[in-house]
């Protein structure tokens, strides 16, 4: 049971990363409502009369209409974002996703036959979504198709089928069953919604009007802090912002959700009542700032510069981005009553901007700029506000902090003993980051104990296998603010807005695709090995049963000059094709008549099926593995038709190529008959 409960709650947090790119845009969409309605308002043309040129105002009708646009199709986006991030950014997800999205709205308006004049006489039952009318469903709808999209791909993707039905297994497969998903979805939400929905509103009313609401926002303020020490606060606000609520705009569009709402009501220029599940979270980024300057304050005289440096620089990110964590995850981990402090102001600071009626929508969390752009442009609800019940918060959370930090003499930084770890210089003076991933890597106990890595906003997200292996107190050396562990095989590394950065390198690294700097100690299986070295001896296999032949005697002028890299070839006498090194999958090619290996020790190597083959388009083929496999010698990665590329005219020789080989010789022997897995001499010197 509690390893089933630790599937669902890793599951969970998947999601919350894979929103992230979709609450990305909206920034984009507000910064054009808000110029777009500025540039309309009157007070701005009678301010700059120049702004009510028919052209200014057209301009200023388009920006307007696309911010609209991306905000009235949040549960398209939705889907699509969440399906293709969940499955690791596959392209393929993406395009099921919009399918099943746009099958199950049709399901569900052929179904209840709706049209026009129903969708306009519902209230907020009914709403049409791309042409389509449907129901009302919001980003819900969205959240259901991205999260059963991702699903049917993990479980269809490597999907193999008979060879006369080959064209449509894999990936191919997953729209073709995403479709009918999104036609089953529509008679789920057909029957679960009306309910579901009435349940929503219901809520939403009662908040609204409840004497209790100073309570429910506090407490809302004060769990979506609380959690986000564990990277779940994406399971609370994703509803408030996007599904309470509703407001029908100028063009008869119903609107749902928070920040939907508040920018809606910013294009229309009408007074905005949306935003109260928003604007406490400039609060908490004026409270951090003053978090920072306590910090400083208590600081030890010999290491005050160094800690003015640091929290200067993270409370400049939450003053310009609304990102705290630099800041949080400084006293965090060290002091969770300091945690909890934070959090119950943080939850008040919501009631309070609640209660008082200040309206300011956000972008991605509250800063200078978000103010600027949805508060002083639009002149948002009692905006002015903000600044002193923001000063009255400065001042009570700088008090707060100081005394418990000399009361209790927390360990806050520049408050450590003598002999706590210094950063590491060879990351510092490495701007490409490369070193920095490297030793993460290897902090994490080396490429072979890491099971999964992804990353959110601010944290590098990995489980491991073997949780003793890693050297978490090696991560402050690297700049992380701290880190915290959500399940038994589980670790977030919290670096701030650099964690996908950090993440693609690491990527880059694992898949040798950059080098490692001999200096940067990289454990890869267990062993150090420098990645830079492609130089040498490693196991290799033959990928094919039949004769081992020099590369010069292969019938195609490409390969037998080496244009494209040195190595060898096979004439094979078997289907099937194995991998020749220890290695990870780099490319499967769309034709199916090449892959792309990186062997262990970085060797690029190509295995061409056929001569001229590409013109088959993957006829003939069967791929048995996919981008970012582990695979080693003798595992299978392919299988080719050889009698029918003898049929249609095609060599079925195969060349193996190492493509980084460049000026170096590559040797082989013996040369002559050979068979599948069978070790040969491979050198490259």
């Amino acid at each position: 049971m509690k390893k089933y409960l630790n599937t669902i709650s890793q599951e969970l947090q998947k999601v919350g990363p894979a929103i992230m790119p979709v609450i990305a845009v909206l920034p984009i969409a507000g910064f054009l409502l808000g110029i777009g309605s500025a540039i309309q308002q009157d007070a701005m043309i009678e301010l700059i009369p120049a702004l009510g040129a028919s052209g200014v105002q057209m301009f200023a009708g388009i920006i307007n209409s696309v911010g609209n646009l991306i905000i009235g199709n949040l549960g398209l986006f939705f889907a699509v974002g969440i399906a293709m991030n969940l499955a690791g950014k596959k392209s393929m997800a993406a395009f099921s996703a919009l399918l099943a999205f746009l099958v199950m709205n049709k399901t569900i308006e052929v179904f209840l036959s709706l049209d026009a004049e129903k969708v306009a006489n519902s209230g907020n039952r009914y709403a049409t979504v791309l042409g389509i009318n449907t129901l009302q469903t919001g980003v819900f709808g969205g959240l259901v198709i991205g999260i059963m999209v991702y699903l049917l791909y993990k479980k269809f993707s490597e999907v193999e089928f008979p060879m006369a039905l080959s064209f449509f297994q894999g990936e191919r497969f997953v729209p073709i069953i995403s479709t009918l998903g999104g036609i089953i979805m529509g008679f789920v939400m057909i029957l679960i919604w009306p309910p579901v929905q009435g349940v929503f509103d219901a809520f939403t009313n009662w908040l609204i009007d409840t004497p209790y609401r100073f309570l429910a926002v506090f407490l809302y303020g004060f769990f979506m802090r609380l959690v986000q020490a564990f990277g779940l606060q994406h399971l609370i606000y994703p509803f408030f912002y996007f599904q309470m609520g509703e407001y029908v705009n100028k063009a008869g569009e119903v609107i749902k959700g928070d920040s939907p709402i508040f920018f809606a009501q910013m294009a229309d220029g009408v007074p905005i009542t949306a935003g109260g599940f928003m604007t406490g979270s400039y609060i908490n980024s004026i409270m951090c700032v003053a978090v920072a300057m306590a910090i400083v304050h208590t600081a030890k005289k010999s290491k005050k510069a160094a800690t003015k440096g640091v929290m200067t620089s993270g409370a400049i990110t939450a003053a310009f981005t609304g990102v705290s964590e630099p800041i949080e995850f400084s006293y965090l981990l060290i002091s969770p009553f300091l945690w909890v402090v934070n959090s119950i102001m943080v939850g008040l600071g919501y009631a309070v901007t609640d209660a008082l009626q200040i309206r300011l929508g956000t972008g991605l969390a509250g800063n200078i700029i978000d103010y600027i752009l949805y508060g002083i442009i639009p002149k948002s609800t009692n905006y002015l506000l903000l600044i002193p019940v923001g000063a009255v918060f400065f001042v009570v959370q700088y008090c707060l902090f100081r005394f418990f930090i000399t009361k209790f003499d927390i360990k806050t930084p520049g408050r450590e003993d003598d002999d706590d770890l210094e950063n590491d210089s060879a990351v510092a003076a490495d701007e490409t980051g490369v070193v920095l991933a490297a030793k993460m890597i290897e902090y994490l106990g080396g490429k072979d104990n890491i099971k999964t890595l992804t990353n959110c906003f601010t944290r590098v997200r990995t489980t491991v296998k073997d949780k003793s292996a890693v050297q978490k107190d090696k991560f402050k050396t690297l700049g992380a603010k701290g880190v915290t562990e959500p399940s038994e095989d589980g670790l977030q590394v919290i670096f701030g807005p650099q964690s996908e950065k950090i993440v693609n390198n690491m990527k880059r690294v694992m898949n040798r695709i950059v080098t490692v700097p001999k200096e940067a100690v990289l454990i890869v299986n267990d062993t150090l090995t420098d990645t830079a070295d492609i130089c040498g001896k490693e196991d290799f296999v033959s990928p094919a049963t039949g004769k081992l032949i020099p590369l010069s005697q292969v019938k195609d002028p490409v390969f037998a000059e080496k244009t494209l890299g040195d190595g060898f070839a096979v004439e094979p006498i078997d289907s099937r094709i194995v991998s020749p090194v220890n290695g990870t999958i780099a490319m499967v090619f769309p034709t199916k008549h090449a892959v792309a290996i990186t062997s262990d020790l970085g060797k690029e190597m190509l295995i061409h099926m056929g001569i001229d083959t590409v013109e088959l388009n993957g006829k003939g083929f069967e791929i048995l593995v996919k981008e970012g496999d582990t695979v080693e010698t003798g595992t299978p990665i392919a299988k080719m038709d050889l009698s029918l590329l003898r049929k249609e005219g095609k060599d079925t020789v195969i060349p193996v190529i190492m493509t980084n080989s460049g000026e170096k010789t590559v040797r082989v022997s013996p040369y002559g008959e050979v068979k599948e897995g069978q070790v040969i001499d491979f050198d490259v010197q």
